[in-house]
């Protein structure tokens, strides 16, 4: 199975060999379009055509509550994730921070897999989306862990959170992971999902 085969299966639910890793498989897309992962992150207008997923971010709206993101920004999130459906691609959005709040008003946003941050209860925020076809990814913290952690921190956290009971969930650090983490941390991560 293929990262791109394992990613679709994972999303419909299906049997996987490995849960995805969803950094070092963004890592690959950035290898396989000829630029650097810096390059992908900070200008995803590279990979945009003819893509199968497009990555969203909204980074101000866990800074507001559900009233003033309703109002304000909601319609504005869901032209935009009907747009990139409109040309055949999933979206993926990420909100950084603890959007537990927001979690109601993005079932209505509709993105096919939505990145949470690693201050959200990973566990409560897939039972939130379960009947909704979208898929949570997250949530593993990318500093305390990742850059900061040893080989049995990141074991117990990715485990934490294969083990959520939704054969749609996708392990990837919270947010955006650190230029330093040392490298054997993403690829313990990236093994052990074989194994869970």
């Amino acid at each position: 199975m293929n990262s791109k085969e394992r990613l679709y299966a994972r999303l419909e639910g299906k049997q996987v060999d490995k849960i995805p890793n969803m950094n070092i498989a963004m890592g690959l897309v950035a290898k396989a379009a000829g630029v650097s992962y810096r390059e992908y992150v900070l200008d995803y207008r590279k990979l945009v055509e003819g893509a199968d997923i497009i990555g969203v971010g909204n980074a101000v709206a866990s800074i507001v509550g559900p009233g003033i993101y309703e109002k304000y920004a909601l319609a504005y999130d869901r032209a935009l994730v009907e747009h990139i459906h409109s040309h055949g691609a999933m979206v993926k959005l990420h909100i950084c921070g603890n959007i537990t709040a927001l979690i109601p008003l993005l079932k209505l946003v509709a993105p096919d897999i939505l990145d949470i941050d690693w201050m959200v209860n990973f566990s409560k925020a897939s039972e939130a989306l379960s009947d909704t076809g979208i898929s949570v990814c997250g949530n593993v913290d990318p500093v305390s862990v990742l850059l900061q952690g040893n080989a049995a921190l990141v074991e117990q956290k990715v485990r934490e959170c294969a083990s959520i009971d939704d054969p749609t969930t996708l392990v990837a650090a919270g947010c955006e992971v650190p230029a330093q983490t040392p490298e054997e941390n993403l690829l313990l991560m990236d093994r052990l999902l074989y194994l869970l």
